[in-house]
């Protein structure tokens, strides 16, 4: 269920009263958003070797570089590894408001933007849950693009994850998720 309040945070609202006509169309496209969403996710969990420039994911053959991953991971024996979307029709859902109404495509984008992370979540959950079965917890999930973990990692992430099959997420040659409403992360297991 996506939380109204953090979509007036997407929408940068700042603690004032909304007008009756934008709480109205905020309900309507968090309904609809939900409605249109087919989230989808894979992850897989992976042994760590530190080498020079970052982290090796050691069965995939994939080296995670940048110092704000190898921070991230410094305690970490193993990493899962995952990407999730919402799907298509959510991208569909907000092109088609883009045609009639801007006010509705960013309030349905900042609903997809909540919805992702509220999945993100749960995914992360679904990684603690398999942690704690080993007797591990988690770090949070860090992504490409946050510090100096680059974007450029993506399609190897996701050629590594099967994703273009098991969940219909692909990569542009500037490094951009397609759907849209994606994200991939690495969580350290400790």
């Amino acid at each position: 269920m996506i939380n109204k309040d953090e979509v007036l945070l997407w929408l940068g609202h700042k603690n004032h009263e909304v007008p009756p006509q934008i709480d109205a169309l905020i309900e309507s496209c968090i309904a609809r958003c939900e409605a249109t969403a087919k989230p989808r996710s894979v992850y897989r969990i992976f042994e760590l070797r530190r080498v020079e420039n970052g982290v090796l994911l050691e069965s995939a053959n994939l080296t995670l570089k940048g110092e704000d991953i190898v921070r991230h991971l410094e305690n970490s024996s193993e990493c899962a590894v995952f990407a999730a979307t919402l799907g298509g029709e959510v991208d569909r859902l907000i092109q088609a408001a883009e045609l009639t109404g801007m006010t509705e495509a960013l309030i349905l984008d900042a609903c997809a933007n909540q919805l992702i992370e509220q999945y993100c979540d749960q995914v992360e959950g679904r990684i603690a849950d398999e942690a704690r079965t080993r007797g591990r917890g988690i770090t949070h999930r860090f992504s490409p693009g946050y510090g100096d973990f680059p974007l450029e990692i993506q399609p190897r992430i996701l050629e590594t994850l099967d994703a273009a099959k098991k969940t219909g997420l692909t990569c542009t040659g500037e490094f951009l998720m397609i759907p849209r409403k994606s994200v991939t992360a690495a969580v350290g297991l400790i």
